[in-house]
This record gives C-alpha cells, sequence and structure tokens, in this order.
C-alpha cells in the first residue's frame, strides 16, 4: 500500500508490544509515548516522553533459585515444582468481582511506586510486577522473565504475573507463546482486561485474518474504565494498520484527539499514519504544531517536519527546520540528542539536504532549461529533481512540464508528477483528466499512485471509476492501492489483509462487497 518507502506496510510485532510496554497495561494519561521515526530504514522508536519514570529499579539482584534464562519459558504458563508441574489453568477461574478488583489494585499501586520509583509499600505479591516492569522500562526483557518465573514457581494462579509473562515474551518476539500465556491467564481470571489487552496486541502481531478479526473484538470488548484517555485508539490504529487499513486507523485516532487533542502518543500516531496514506500536507500540519507551544516545542517533532517537508521537495525549509533543532536546548533535547539521533547524524543530514537546497535553488533559476532537462537528460535522478522542485518553484506554465514528466520513460518520474498533480492541481479539471489517463499507465506504482490521487479528488464519479479500474487490474500492490482509494473515496471498508492482493478469489471478494456498498 505504501507508495514511497517511508514506513513498513504494517507494524512489526514489536512495534505492537512497545505500545504495551512503553504505556503500560493502565494506559495513557498526559503522559508522552512512542512516536516512530520517519527515517527509511531505521524504524526508530522516538519517545516523546517530557517526564520519564525512574530508568533503573531499586533493588534488582539475581535470586537464589532462579530459573536459568535459557530455561525460563520453556513451558508457558506452567510452573515446576518438587515432584510434579502445576498447570495454571488447572486451576478454577476466580469470580469476577475478585479479578477486577486484583487488577485495579496492582495498576494502581504498581504506577504509584514506578512513579515514585519506592516499591517499599508494595504487598509481596506484587512486587514481582514492579521488578519486571522496571526491567521492561530498561529494555531488560530476560531479567524481568526471570522474576515473573519465580513469582509463578509460588502462586502459580497468579493471572496477574502470567499475563505480565506474556508481555515480555510477545517482546521478545515469542508471539505463540504470549498469546498461550495471555489465554491461560484468561482462563484463570475470565475477563480481565490486561490479559485482554495484551492477547489482543498477539493476535494482532501473528496478523492472520481471523486473529485480526478477533483482536478488533477483543480491544472492544474492555471496559472504557479500565483504560486511560487514548490508549483504546492507539492500539485500534496498530490493529487496523496490521490490517491494511490506514484510513481507519487515522479516523479512529482523529477521533480520540477531539476528547484529548493533547495527546502526543495519538499526535504522533496521527502523523505516521498521514504519512503511509500519502497525505504529507497534513501530516505536515500535525508536526508544525507539536514545533510551537503550546504542544511544543518537542525536537521528534522537528525531525519528522523537516522529513516531511524533504519528501515534499521543499529543501529550504527542511533545511532550516534541521537547523532550528540543532539549535534548541533543554533537557528534552539533549535525551534527543544522546539516547535518538546524535549531533553527528544531525550534521551530516544537514549537510546532504543543504546540498539538497542547492539543487533546488539552481533548478529555480534555470526557468527554461528545466524543460530541457526533462527532454534530453539521461540522468534519471536529475529529471526527478525537476520534477519535485515544482513544489518549492512552482512555474507559470505548469502543465508544459508536468506533461513531458508523465510521460517520461521512468515510472519513478511519472509517479513524482502524479505527487505534483494531486497536491498543487487536484482541482482542476486539466488536473483530473491526466490523473484519469495515469489509471491506464503500464507500471503498478503509476497505476497505484493515480489511484491514490482519484480517491482523495472525492469528484463525482470517482468511486465509480476506481472499482471500474479495479475490475480490469492484474497487480496486486496496484489493486491495493485502489481498494484504499475507494476507502479515502467512500469513507466505507472492505476488507484486503496484506498477502491477499495476489489471490484472485480475493480480489473477486473485495470487488463484490464493493459493489453491494456502493448500491447503498
Amino acid at each position: 500500500m505504501n507508495r514511497e518507502p517511508f514506513f513498513s506496510g504494517a507494524p512489526s510485532p514489536m512495534s505492537l508490544w512497545a505500545s504495551c510496554l512503553l504505556l503500560g497495561l493502565a494506559g495513557i494519561s498526559s503522559c508522552r509515548g512512542p512516536i516512530v521515526s520517519p527515517d527509511p530504514g531505521r524504524n526508530l522508536t522516538l519517545w516523546l516522553d517530557k517526564k520519564p519514570g525512574p530508568r533503573g529499579a531499586q533493588g534488582i539482584r539475581p535470586k537464589q533459585g532462579s530459573p536459568s534464562r535459557e530455561e525460563a519459558g520453556k513451558h508457558p504458563g506452567t510452573v515446576s515444582s518438587p515432584g510434579k508441574q502445576v498447570q495454571a489453568s488447572d486451576l478454577p477461574p476466580l469470580p469476577a468481582a475478585e479479578v477486577k478488583k486484583r487488577r485495579k489494585e496492582a495498576e494502581d499501586l504498581l504506577a504509584k511506586a514506578i512513579g515514585e520509583g519506592d516499591p517499599s509499600t508494595l504487598p509481596a505479591s506484587f512486587r514481582p510486577l514492579y521488578l519486571a516492569r522496571t526491567a521492561r522500562r530498561r529494555e531488560d526483557l530476560d531479567t524481568a522473565a526471570v522474576d515473573l518465573q519465580d513469582r509463578l514457581a509460588q502462586d502459580p494462579g497468579d493471572f496477574l504475573a502470567l499475563s505480565e509473562l506474556g508481555t515480555v515474551r510477545l517482546g521478545q518476539g515469542a508471539v505463540q507463546e504470549a498469546i498461550a500465556l495471555e489465554e491461560r491467564a484468561l482462563r484463570r481470571a475470565p475477563g480481565d482486561p490486561g490479559a485482554t489487552l495484551v492477547l489482543a496486541q498477539a493476535l494482532a502481531a501473528r496478523g492472520t485474518k481471523e486473529d485480526l478479526a478477533r483482536s478488533e473484538s477483543l480491544l472492544k470488548s474492555i471496559p472504557k474504565g479500565f483504560l486511560r484517555p487514548g490508549l483504546l485508539a492507539h492500539v485500534l490504529y496498530l490493529v487496523y494498520l496490521r490490517m491494511g487499513k490506514p484510513a481507519l486507523a487515522v479516523r479512529t485516532v482523529s477521533l480520540a484527539l477531539e476528547k484529548s487533542p493533547t495527546n502526543y502518543v495519538l499526535l504522533g500516531d496521527q502523523i505516521r499514519g498521514l504519512i503511509q496514506m500519502g497525505r504529507l500536507e497534513d501530516a505536515l500540519q500535525v508536526a508544525d504544531r507539536l514545533t510551537r507551544p503550546p504542544l511544543g516545542p518537542l525536537p521528534e517533532a522537528f525531525w519528522f517536519k523537516a522529513f516531511i517537508l524533504r519528501r515534499l521537495g521543499r529543501f529550504r525549509e527542511a533545511l532550516s527546520t534541521y537547523m532550528e533543532l540543532a539549535r534548541h536546548k533543554g533537557p528534552d533535547f539533549e535525551a534527543f540528542f544522546s539516547r535518538r539521533i546524535s549531533k553527528a547524524r544531525l550534521n551530516e543530514t544537514i549537510s546532504r539536504v543543504r546540498e539538497e537546497a542547492r539543487a533546488g535553488r539552481r533548478l529555480y533559476y534555470m526557468k527554461g532549461e528545466r524543460e530541457e532537462i526533462l527532454r534530453t537528460d539521461p540522468d534519471e535522478l536529475r529529471r526527478l529533481q525537476v520534477v519535485q522542485s515544482m513544489l518549492g518553484a512552482f512555474p507559470k506554465n505548469p502543465f508544459k512540464l508536468l506533461d513531458l514528466a508523465l510521460s517520461d520513460k521512468s515510472p519513478t518520474v511519472r509517479t513524482a508528477a502524479l505527487q505534483v498533480l494531486g497536491r498543487t492541481l487536484l482541482g482542476t479539471d486539466q488536473a483530473w483528466e491526466r490523473i484519469k489517463k495515469a489509471l491506464g499507465d503500464p507500471d503498478p506504482r503509476v497505476r497505484g499512485m493515480a489511484a491514490h490521487m482519484v480517491g482523495r479528488s472525492h469528484r463525482p464519479g470517482s468511486a465509480k471509476l476506481l472499482l471500474s479500474a479495479m475490475e480490469k487490474e492484474k497487480s496486486g500492490y496496484a489493486f491495493m492501492c485502489m481498494n484504499q482509494a475507494l476507502q479515502d473515496a467512500t469513507g466505507k471498508e472492505v476488507l484486503l489483509v496484506s498477502g491477499e492482493e495476489n489471490s484472485p478469489k480475493a480480489k473477486a471478494r473485495v470487488i463484490r462487497e464493493w459493489k453491494e456498498l456502493l448500491k447503498k
């Protein structure tokens, strides 16, 4: 579904688990959480935490008799004892009232202890959970697993420890084991919202069509009082991305932001989702708000903003944004440069963008030479730069240059020309005719971009045009883009799970469902 290598097509198991690690089972309030960097190839998790909790746990020491890290988790939900093994699922289920009481008590006391960095007031049964969660904050998942195994050796029916161990296993990439642990925790404590939340994330990480549907159902079954504002929207956002439904993901986050407009986790989700949908101008507006009071300035927002400006071809503005990031002082920015993006890397980026800005200026002052470059220059990158420069240095007669670009032999150049049409001239009849024509381009990437522009235009007949193109489409990639574009155009959804786009049976189902939806 992606047209450019901004992000992976769906969140990885690690990114799904990260929401549980960074936000905690009790969710998010006014704290700032993770945003994924748009830097291609890195998929770096950036923290927007103005007031991070204690980074270390007091008194964590290897305990006598702890299972080895190799042995920890060999039998999920099973605890060894001298002479026999006891399975948590063999124990009778707890009453619903007791489950609710224990979960609420645990989350309240753990939140207080972690915030203060003092576990001394915790009951003995909750201290292993404290040790595990603080170990997870340090990204020491092996220690967290050992602490939890110790607790389960003492009490195999502790559903809180079982669920916490499932969270750790999900973070380690053991998705199947995480699912088994959470399901056993739910057999012991039916309806526990904490285990339900982690099970939903684990199922989404496994990612089959049935898993995703069950994950969505589980998330919607969690009592609203358990989740702090925004957490449900955040996790649903990740699930919908995994389902290949970025429009629904962004809409879910946008609705939640109406109630919590300063929720930084959701704002980060919104930026990523908009970029994935190709709505760079909208993503830029959100990122820009986070660089200024009252919401900002946030260092990650500058990084996002500059990245988007570069993709739009506005190199001078991107350079100015990077320079502003380099000038900022304060603990947030110091933490950003020490933990995430080093000053050396920022300086390298500034040098690279400065060259891009110079190239953009040269192209701007070329005036008549731009047409000559598009007609005769054999260098694809140079022709691409001419097209991208139009976003920052728009010509008086844009269609003369764009027609040359749309007939270029390189599909990359043709795709870039469609992006310029979509971001600058989408409301004009001339642009509409050229976009419709591009739906028949021989390259699926160009057809996919043209479909997105049709979906964004919201013109009368756009849905019918897209459906007609889908019926003829052979490429799985372009078909998936057209399905997404129809969702953008109509506000309705037809599920197409990533991986199904090359299946003739799945394509026929999608087309059939769209025909039914468009009749209504």
